[in-house]
């Protein structure tokens, strides 16, 4: 009896020896870099550079993840301006961001969301895309930035800008103006959303057209929400020419 209890106090030590190798075990390190950057996506930046100090692997494995996720509340310092490039990312997602200048770039950025839904948050702020020659699809939701400056978008192919405005707030800010830039750097573009929220109620839309001649001539779809096409027809008349060759058009009205 006294052997049989030995032996089982032996297995039971190197049952648990194992279990403590186990727990020690580092098994992310050996995954694959993409299931590696897949779950760090989840993680706020914060936390994700933090991984550089594990060990030599994770050195600079950071620098390559392609979805960098912030939360505002983990960064106490507040800036008044941000340069977003990164040379391999591919997905950009802005929401939520208070600064007075924005600006984005990358060579294999293919998709950029920038949403702006909080009333008096960006009314001064101005935004500049460039160096972006892999963009596919460009979305602008939200209140209006006050200046708007998009360059060298060659593969854009598809543009969404939904436009809110707080007469208030941004009474400061030159809507036709704002959506001239937005036109000049959309050339590109095969297929624009746009609405007329934060557009069509301000009488120098047409004059600012006119004044700078736009040509969207690769446009094939335009998609018109929002706007009051009785009220501001010859707004949306102006904005029609600036799009040649137009193939396809569909407008939702706002009663």
């Amino acid at each position: 009896m006294e052997v049989e209890g030995n032996s089982s106090s032996s297995s039971s030590t190197v049952a648990n020896k194992k279990l403590m190798n186990m727990n020690n075990e580092d098994r992310i390190s050996g995954l694959h870099e993409p299931l590696i950057h897949h779950i760090l996506s989840f993680i706020d930046m914060k936390e994700v550079l933090q991984t550089s100090l594990l060990s030599k692997r994770w050195t600079n494995l950071w620098r390559s993840v392609r979805t960098l996720k912030f939360h505002e509340h983990s960064w106490t310092n507040r800036y008044d301006h941000w340069n977003g490039r990164n040379p391999r990312l591919k997905k950009n997602k802005l929401t939520k961001f208070k600064v007075k200048r924005l600006a984005i770039s990358g060579p294999k950025l293919e998709y950029l969301q920038l949403e702006n839904i909080f009333q008096g948050y960006n009314y001064n702020t101005s935004i500049k895309i460039s160096a972006t020659p892999s963009l596919a699809s460009l979305k602008c939701i939200g209140y209006a930035y006050k200046n708007y400056t998009l360059e060298n978008l060659s593969a854009l192919v598809t543009a969404e800008i939904e436009t809110y405005a707080d007469y208030v707030v941004t009474r400061n800010i030159s809507f036709g103006r704002c959506l001239s830039s937005i036109l000049k750097g959309i050339t590109n573009a095969k297929s624009l959303t746009l609405s007329g929220n934060g557009f069509q109620v301000f009488e120098e839309l047409p004059n600012m057209l006119e004044r700078v001649p736009i040509l969207v001539q690769s446009l094939k779809y335009l998609k018109l929400t929002k706007w009051c096409d009785k009220s501001y027809i010859y707004s949306l008349a102006k904005l029609l020419e600036v799009f040649p060759l137009l193939e396809t058009l569909v407008l939702e009205r706002t009663e």
